[in-house]
């Protein structure tokens, strides 16, 4: 790390996870669990992502869980702790989009999308596409049909993104988008 540190251009910064709603399942209390960034993105590109715990402030907002022992019906605090809070993930993925000049998504759109693209043949979605498009084209009067569905599309960029508003639908859409490949959460249950 210190050859690596020596580089131009190479430098980081530190963050704290509670800063990015890092808490304990059982206690409900933030884990404090400072980590640096090593990276060589331009001066100032990552400084958003750079947040302290809001305690370091001198006025305690919080507190915090040791990472240390169990939280009985959910294994080891120390490992409950390397995952990367979702916000950090997406606050990062922001920074990223940002610098490469990328376009934005809308997450709560992501998780259709997948199950869309591994449900259906790329002809079944452009059925489906179209069907929906003609739908909403009906029930949404500002919609109009000035923008058509291109025939090769798919379905990723002719569908527009639903919004969701119920928090329950949103947490498990947050909890899918977190599960590693090939896991699945069973719906029925």
């Amino acid at each position: 790390f210190l050859d690596l540190m020596a580089l131009a251009g190479v430098t980081y910064g530190t963050l704290d996870f509670c800063a990015f709603g890092m808490r304990d399942p059982l206690s409900n209390d933030y884990y404090y669990k400072p980590t640096s960034l090593l990276h060589n993105f331009p001066d100032g590109t990552l400084n958003p992502i750079f947040k302290r715990c809001p305690n370091k402030t001198g006025k305690r907002v919080h507190n915090h869980e040791q990472v240390e022992g169990w939280a009985k019906g959910y294994g080891q605090r120390s490992k409950l702790s390397q995952v990367y809070p979702y916000k950090f993930c997406s606050a990062m993925a922001e920074l990223m989009r940002v610098f490469l000049g990328g376009f934005s998504r809308n997450k709560d759109a992501l998780v259709v999308e997948d199950i869309l693209d591994m449900t259906f043949s790329e002809s079944e979605l452009l059925v489906l596409s179209k069907r929906l498009h003609s739908s909403l084209c009906e029930h949404v009067p500002d919609s109009s049909p000035s923008h058509p569905i291109p025939e090769s599309a798919n379905v990723a960029a002719a569908l527009r993104p639903l919004p969701v508003t119920s928090q329950s639908l949103r947490q498990l859409i947050v909890a899918s988008n977190s599960l590693p490949r090939n896991a699945e959460i069973i719906l029925h249950e």
